[in-house]
């Protein structure tokens, strides 16, 4: 199957692989390289390695002398090991985190509300970290779900007050969003390569020097011993190539997917004023759009868009291909039989306006069906 029979709408979910990504990982792909190793071959890999770095270092505009930027082999485990490489201090973690750092069975963390648009709750973060001195704060960018943006210098701000680290979870903000780095002063941030048209199985944490994160891997002492395992070389040069595309991108790619996603909306508020668009209210990434349909499920959503040959979510992609309930929607207090209407809905440059119009008349047609349906089934009553 090509991506081309689809129209695909769930990029927040993993993006295509972009072609100058593939053209610059096949280049290497039949080479032995290892880092690790002291012949030819292994210092050629280790100049690679830390070519890569420099050109997202570059590319990103972050100070290379302020961090250390450590590759792993996930988002996923990025998370976990910012949760696990700091087992003295409390965490904080906003209730509307990406389940890597949710279902981590964490002794001492606390979870901070959110209001109905999604945003921190700013009295209960601070009491929190009045609470708990020297915290370890996780506050996403940009929700993977809603694709809500949290005003994360103000939070920054709070957290100097109160001397907590802070981590950010950007993978769904890299590339959709400008970030001034040295603004947010983060002291841990993860992002991820196959949400931009890089390579599936490569993520990195950027973590500040001098900080003490305690190891997830331990064994063969690369990566300052921060991290053990032979370094994915080919991984790394595709990461950092699609990196400098998505940059090169940005600006084309925020006004594309926005005026995509404003006049997907205006549709489908003509079709059916009762839908909701969660998030509208507040900033969100321009690509994305979780959209309630009235009185129809995700399922029967997602199976009807599924056989019209078009790809969208009911959310995270991080639950084994399984439906169930957003802890995002939940902790936002959206109403349970809204929240089970949701579906989302995820663009870039390779959807144009003919995908969109498609995308409408199908979910428009859901709806209708769904509802004819309902007044036939009372009219029988």
């Amino acid at each position: 199957m090509s991506v081309t029979d689809y129209i695909y709408l769930d990029h927040n979910a993993t993006t295509p692989l972009d072609v100058k990504v593939k053209q610059a990982m096949v280049e290497l792909a039949l080479l032995p390289y290892n880092p690790s190793s002291i012949h030819n071959f292994g210092r050629e890999a280790r100049k690679i390695i830390e070519k890569a770095k420099a050109e997202i270092f570059s590319a990103l505009n972050i100070d290379q002398n302020k961090y250390h930027l450590i590759f792993t082999s996930s988002g996923t485990e990025a998370n976990n090991w910012v949760l696990k490489g700091f087992p003295v201090r409390t965490k904080i973690i906003s209730s509307t985190e990406h389940l890597s750092l949710m279902n981590n069975n964490l002794e001492q963390a606390e979870f901070i509300q959110v209001d109905y648009n999604g945003i921190i709750n700013f009295a209960h973060l601070e009491e929190q970290l009045q609470a708990n001195q020297g915290a370890l704060v996780s506050v996403m960018l940009a929700n993977n779900e809603t694709g809500i943006i949290q005003p994360l210098r103000r939070i920054r701000d709070l957290t100097k007050k109160y001397g907590a680290l802070l981590h950010s979870d950007l993978v769904q903000a890299i590339g959709k969003v400008a970030i001034n780095f040295d603004e947010l002063d983060l002291d841990l941030f993860t992002i991820s390569a196959h949400k931009i048209g890089g390579p599936v199985g490569i993520a990195a944490l950027f973590i500040r020097k001098n900080t003490d994160i305690k190891p997830l891997l331990e064994g063969g002492g690369q990566n300052l011993g921060l991290r053990a395992g032979t370094e994915n070389v080919i991984s790394a040069v595709g990461f950092s190539e699609a990196i400098k595309v998505a940059i090169n991108n940005l600006a084309v790619y925020q006004s594309h997917c926005a005026n995509l996603r404003n006049f997907m909306e205006h549709q489908i508020i003509k079709t059916c004023p009762q839908a909701e668009f969660i998030g509208q209210e507040v900033d969100r990434i321009p690509n994305t759009s979780l959209i309630i349909m009235p009185n129809v499920s995700q399922e029967t959503q997602l199976i009807s868009m599924d056989l019209n040959k078009i790809a969208v979510s009911a959310g995270s992609a991080c639950s084994s291909g399984k439906i169930s309930s957003s802890h995002v929607l939940s902790s936002m207090k959206i109403e349970k039989n809204k929240a089970r209407n949701a579906i989302r809905i995820s663009m870039a440059l390779n959807n144009n306006k003919d995908d969109i119009v498609r995308f409408i008349n199908v979910w428009s047609n859901i709806y209708n069906n769904a509802n004819s349906s309902q007044h036939n089934n009372k009219a029988t009553i």
